[in-house]
């Protein structure tokens, strides 16, 4: 509908005759115009055919009147008036029916219709807001009133509504107006600030670029027609001028000594191109006749209308002697100033570019120092240092000027020996001297110290053409040289040559067994001492070479290391570890913690903690199921290094631990600083445990140790009952080895955790019987003798045929006296008391012998070794009788080793 155009009506009246008559008066029918037909010929005239109808709706009450009016609305299709009855029985009168149709639609004009006085007109204001919307109509009423009515409503209604819209056009074209006069003068504003803005800044700009040439610590100058028309203050200073006048007006030549080709080939393109700039490296000449170096910088622009050269000139001689450094530092060793790798390679080959044009000989030797690590760890890297330099002058001093001498690094040196002659014989004698210079003593850190040097020599052209590979096969037989005992030569020859195309071969090979998953992993459990329970596994790597069988990790680990796959080893196991986890949780199988062992290049590795990051989190493992496990002795290489990594590794949450810790010489102050969780003792030390006190007392002292600082041990390489009973004993916390389990295959692991705890010795502290005797002898004869007389005496007799049976049983059992034979196989009777007494002092210790030994028996037992000594034959009796003697000491020494350790725990708590 067109809002402009509304004849729409809505009556509302209880009596439907009512809505026939308001339909024949405003909507028309055939009767009427039939009427005017007849009236026209009557009458002559034409009847008016202009009477337009009303479009009108019927409602019987107020309330289906507001329905209406409601779904008018909803459809876009108001009324443009209502004629509505007063009186509407049962429902709302009629001014109740406007109230509530107004709350609707405001605009819509309204007729009352009534024929009586229910309301007066006061009224009808006082409760109805008009607005000029209401009309009273008084019944009966008249046709031509009622139309007109609605002609006159409805007109009212459609003017408003153009009204309306007229205002609302207006509105619009003042606020689209009132926005453009805003928008320009804001544009204005901005302009003039921008304006503004510019003068300043160009002022600025001008004030800055003036302090930038007055302030410059380069030389200015503006040349124009071949003489200075400006110079700044630096310009004076250079050219040792008192004032700027000084340089006006001077020819530009007149400064400069003649300029190289480059700067001539720059004037020529400057007087060709505006706005080019040009460097140039020349000499300037002062005033004061002296000459240096500078940097010029040349600009063609115009100058106050004309042409000109604007010349920025900085002193060179910091930047010549900072560049002959670099060139220096490139090329030279900082501290021997021996010649690098980088010079070393460019003299190689032209040392082998000459010697072949002259068909001589040339020798490459790789030279490097014996105990250098032990000088560093000892004595410190000052000392350290010093022997290089001293090594240096030395190697020196045994060359000719034709021959060179490089350092790589570290206390690896390199000689280029030219031999002319070809004759062998001379460089041999170049090198001996070279290992007898060498080996003179010499003092550092105020001791003497003497020191040697491995040597290994490739030889131009019988080894190679290449100066790259004659310097590995150089290399390659120093380190034969090392393994041969050190402080030898060794020449580069065939055997070499297949050693190394083996170890090729084999690095191949482990990149291919990588990528095509011939490695495994095998688990070693690790047992907690106090239970027997498995509480982890160390992974260790296996190589099944297709070829060559199985390869052990000492031959192919540091292979990884030279050969860079270790990174690519460690990410394989890290992976292999944690998925390991995962299928054991997924299969509902208890998961232990696992130990992995990284190398010093692993640790170092940037990319460690992020793949350790990731593969846990692929694999949703908890970081405390993952334990990396560094050597001692990577770790005192560069301790405040491991410290860092060490600690940035741990804040994934996975556990740390020394590995082979007792053999690395550890800052034990710098231990404390570690952030670990475990000490694992090495394995040399757990294999002689049992016979050594001395490897017992380190051990113990390091497991006491590790306690205090809250850390756990571990035990590798656990072999017998006897080494885990003395552990036990210790403190000891964990153990691996084969005493427990070889390393196992992933599921043969799990079979071992599911069958339970294992039987752990006990240790001899809880043995109870104390009447116990131990009888070694390498002859059964003599045992069984001992035995058979001493059944009846109620002695636990424990018997030993070699000294290594009689420790295992010493250290598992409390054992009150041994009886011990002087002639044994691997040792002496007193040398084998003299151990016991250390390892167990309350124990009495008897030695019978054929033979009369008297100065070692004498020393014996003036030191307390021996308690008392038989000598063969003894008789039954005697024996019974010096044993009797000998438990009763060692009762005596038991209450008084218990009433010692009663009053210190006494004292303890009492302080």
């Amino acid at each position: 509908m067109n809002s402009l155009k509304n004849r729409r009506i809505l009556l509302i009246d209880d009596m439907p005759p009512i809505h026939e008559d308001f339909r024949k008066i405003l909507v028309g029918d055939s009767t009427e115009s039939e009427l005017d037909d007849v009236e026209a010929m009557l009458f002559g005239t034409k009847a008016d055919t202009s009477f337009v109808g009303f479009e009108l709706d019927s409602a019987y009450q107020g309330q289906d009147g507001m329905e209406m009016v409601q779904k008018s609305l909803d459809a876009n299709l108001p009324y443009a008036m209502a004629f509505i009855d007063m009186r509407m029985p049962p429902g709302w009168d009629g001014v109740e029916t406007t109230e509530r149709l107004w709350q609707l639609d405001p605009r819509l004009q309204i007729v009352i219709c009534t024929a009586y006085s229910d309301y007066s007109w006061e009224e009808v204001l006082t409760r109805l807001d008009t607005r000029d919307r209401l009309l009273i109509l008084k019944k009966p009423f008249d046709l031509i009133e009622v139309r007109q009515l609605a002609n006159t409503l409805t007109a009212k209604w459609v003017s408003g509504q153009q009204a309306a819209l007229k205002m609302e056009y207006l509105e619009q074209i003042v606020q689209e107006r009132t926005k453009e006069l805003t928008n320009e003068m804001q544009v204005r504003k901005e302009a003039q600030a921008s304006l503004e803005i510019a003068n300043h800044n160009l002022q600025e700009s001008e004030e800055q670029y003036r302090l930038l040439v007055e302030l410059s610590p380069d030389a200015i100058l503006i040349e124009r027609s071949e003489r200075v028309v400006f110079a700044n203050r630096t310009a004076c200073d250079m050219f040792r001028v008192h004032q700027i006048d000084d340089l006006l007006n001077r020819s530009i030549a007149s400064l400069f000594v003649s300029p190289p080709p480059s700067a001539t080939v720059h004037l020529s393109t400057l007087e060709k191109n505006i706005d080019t700039q040009l460097l140039a490296e020349e000499l300037v000449l002062r005033l004061d006749g002296d000459e240096i170096h500078v940097l010029v910088t040349r600009l063609a622009y115009t100058y106050q209308g004309k042409s000109a050269t604007q010349l920025v000139i900085r002193d060179a001689t910091e930047h010549k002697r900072v560049q002959k450094q670099l060139q220096y530092q490139a090329n030279y060793d900082a501290l021997t100033g021996l010649p690098n790798r980088h010079l070393l390679m460019d003299r190689l080959h032209q040392a082998i570019s000459h010697a072949q044009r002259n068909e001589g000989r040339l020798a490459i030797c790789f030279l490097d120092l014996d105990r250098f690590k032990w000088i560093n760890d000892n004595l410190g890297h000052a000392a350290g240092d010093e022997l290089l330099k001293v090594v240096a002058l030395r190697i020196g001093a045994c060359l000719r000027e034709t021959d060179t001498i490089a350092r790589l690094g570290g206390d690896e040196f390199v000689l280029l020996l030219y031999n002319q002659n070809g004759q062998a014989h001379d460089v041999e004698l170049a090198i001996g001297r070279v290992v007898k210079s060498v080996a003179q003593p010499l003092i550092l850190a105020g001791r003497e110290v003497n020191i040697s040097c491995s040597i290994g020599c490739s030889n131009f052209p019988e080894d190679g053409m290449d100066g790259n590979e004659l310097l590995k096969f150089a290399d390659a037989a120093m380190y034969r040289a090392k393994k041969m005992g050190r402080n030898n030569l060794q020449i580069y020859n065939e055997n070499l040559h297949r050693h190394l195309d083996e170890r090729k071969k084999l690095a191949i090979d482990l990149q291919r067994a990588i990528d095509e998953r011939q490695l495994s992993l095998a688990y070693q459990p690790q047992i907690d001492l106090r239970n027997g329970k498995i509480i982890g596994a160390e992974a260790l790597l296996r190589w099944q070479h297709p070829e060559l069988g199985n390869i052990p990790p000492s031959l192919f680990l540091p292979l990884a290391e030279e050969t860079g796959l270790i990174e690519s080893l460690g990410a394989w196991t890290i992976r292999t570890v944690c998925e390991q986890c995962k299928a054991w949780r997924e299969a509902d199988l208890p998961t232990l913690c696992i130990s992995i062992n990284l190398s010093a290049k692993q640790v170092e590795w940037p990319d460690l903690k992020q793949c350790i990051a990731d593969c846990l989190a692929t694999n949703n493992i908890e970081p405390c199921h993952i334990e990396l496990e560094l050597a001692e002795s990577t770790i005192v290489q560069n301790i405040e290094k491991i410290i860092l990594i060490m600690t940035d590794l741990k804040s994934l949450g996975v556990q740390l631990a020394i590995d082979d810790f007792g053999t690395g010489y550890s800052n034990l102050r710098s231990l404390a600083a570690l952030p670990i969780d475990k000490i694992k003792l090495d394995g040399s030390f757990i294999n002689d445990v049992v016979s050594s006190p001395d490897n017992l007392a380190i051990a113990n002292t390091i497991i006491v140790m590790a306690h205090q600082l809250g850390l756990k041990t571990v035990a590798e390489m656990v072999e017998t009952a006897g080494q885990v009973a003395l552990l036990t004993l210790g403190g000891c916390d964990q153990a691996q080895g084969y005493f427990f389990s070889p390393a196992l295959q992933a599921p043969e692991l799990m079979s071992f955790l599911q069958a339970g705890p294992l039987l752990v010795p006990e240790p001899r502290s809880k043995d109870c019987f104390t009447r116990t005797l131990l009888v070694l002898d390498d002859d059964p004869g003599m045992t069984r003798a001992v035995v058979r007389g001493l059944r009846f005496d109620g002695y636990r007799v424990l018997l030993a045929n070699r000294a290594e049976e009689a420790f295992e049983l010493l250290a598992c059992n409390n054992i009150g006296v041994v009886l011990c034979d002087q002639q044994l196989q691997e040792t002496t009777g007193v040398e084998m008391l003299t151990k016991i007494r250390r390892l167990y002092p309350g124990t009495v210790r008897l030695l019978f012998s054929g033979y009369k030994e008297f100065d070692a028996m004498t020393a014996a037992i003036n030191q307390g070794a021996i308690y008392k000594f038989l000598g063969k034959p003894f008789s039954n009796h005697e024996l019974r009788k010096i044993l009797a003697e000998a438990f009763e000491v060692y009762d005596r020494n038991v209450s008084e080793t218990r009433r010692q350790s009663e009053a210190s725990i006494a004292k303890s708590r009492l302080n």
